[in-house]
């Protein structure tokens, strides 16, 4: 099977861990997110297909900073200038994903269906000589394999997207075995692709709350990438959403004892704060958080979490206030859709000018947020990460 690349190791390609392993303890309380409103005058907006370069450079720009819409036109554009084979499935992927962001499912699923079969022999070094001398192998990119296994999940269908998935990681681990065999070597690791096949499986877990199957992958990636502290962490928060406290903090522990200054790393103390809100003990948790954010000023998972730590301490005020000011200090790369949906929930609870500042957040949205962001759905309510 293919390599990985660029484009697999995107944060926003199909196959990493997303929202739902992100979720901390705060998500089965009230949530973990919050926005602000009006931001100052001048605040630069997102790029456009007009401010980047037409090539899959300008679009990862575009990507990276949530202009989706945006990717799609501009992967047109890349397309009609005929770019190698192995450049255009990237760009594919890219307007895939970008549809599905904007869900657009079933443009999404059309497309990824007039690839036809991945294995084609269309998709091969082999099949353009000239272009690539001497290369063989599929230039396919193994996102594009997950994302084929996963769309059923877009339509509601996450099981068949789950059988879909443990065949993709069959086939990752038949194939690592037998790479091992032709090699008599042991990896000291998983194959990237094995690792990949494994994440997008465990996030689907997670949607449909499968948390023990979701810990089983984990822990099995955890094995092999022992020194990868996002595995870890996710593994531990899979086990804050089944509720085993005490194996989320066995975990933890193992992972603080192999950092040298642990009260001053910033994975350490948000993994505290996630503990001492599972507990129920919010004043630690946000004590744990405003220290994660002294050691991380952007960390906009922190500036949640501590702001639903002030929400259950009954300090509403300092929750709001601790939340504009984060996004204000650099609303382009703070302004975050969960932020948004809580904000204008504790606006609602606070009562005071909530209406005003709603409207002044609703505009702040429509400059720097993501074209994801549904704003009509998300107003007022109080949602997950």
């Amino acid at each position: 099977m293919e390599g990985h690349d660029a484009t697999d190791a995107h944060p926003l390609a199909p196959g990493q861990l997303a929202s739902h392993l992100q979720n901390d303890e705060t998500a089965r309380q009230v949530s973990s997110g919050a926005s602000s409103p009006s931001g100052p005058r001048g605040i630069e907006k997102r790029p456009s297909e007009h401010s980047v370069s037409a090539t899959l450079e300008g679009v990862e720009i575009l990507a990276h900073a949530g202009s989706w819409d945006a990717v799609a036109r501009l992967v047109n554009t890349c397309l009609a200038s005929e770019p190698l084979p192995h450049v255009a499935l990237k760009l594919r992927l890219y307007r895939i994903v970008a549809l599905l962001r904007l869900r657009q499912h079933q443009v999404a699923a059309e497309e990824l269906k007039l690839l036809g079969d991945l294995d084609s022999p269309h998709h091969h070094f082999e099949h353009f000589p000239k272009l690539y001398p001497g290369k063989t192998g599929s230039i396919m990119p193994f996102s594009m394999r997950i994302m084929q296994a996963q769309m059923p999940h877009y339509f509601g269908n996450t099981w068949d997207a789950i059988g879909s998935m443990q065949r993709l990681l069959k086939r990752c681990e038949t194939e690592s075995d037998q790479a091992q065999v032709v090699s008599g070597e042991n990896a000291c690791g998983a194959p990237p692709n094995l690792t990949a096949a494994r994440l997008g499986l465990a996030n689907l877990y997670v949607t449909q709350q499968e948390y023990g199957m979701a810990a089983d992958l984990l822990q099995a990636l955890a094995k092999t990438h022992p020194e990868d502290e996002n595995v870890v962490c996710m593994l531990g928060r899979v086990y804050l959403q089944m509720g085993n406290i005490r194996a989320a903090q066995d975990v933890y522990d193992r992972h603080e004892c192999a950092v040298e200054d642990a009260d001053n790393d910033a994975v350490v103390r948000s993994n505290r704060g996630l503990v001492a809100l599972a507990c129920g003990d919010y004043a630690t948790g946000h004590d744990e958080f405003s220290a994660v954010l002294r050691l991380s000023p952007s960390n906009a998972i922190a500036a949640n979490n501590k702001a639903i730590c002030l929400l259950y301490l009954g300090r509403i005020s300092e929750a709001i206030d601790s939340l504009e000011a984060f996004i204000h200090a650099d609303p382009k790369k703070h302004f975050d859709a969960t932020m948004y949906a809580n904000l204008c929930s504790m606006y609602e609870l606070q009562s005071d000018h909530g209406a005003r500042k709603k409207q002044a957040l609703t505009g702040l949205a429509s400059e720097v947020g993501s074209d994801d962001v549904d704003l009509g759905r998300m107003r007022g309510t109080l949602a997950s990460a």
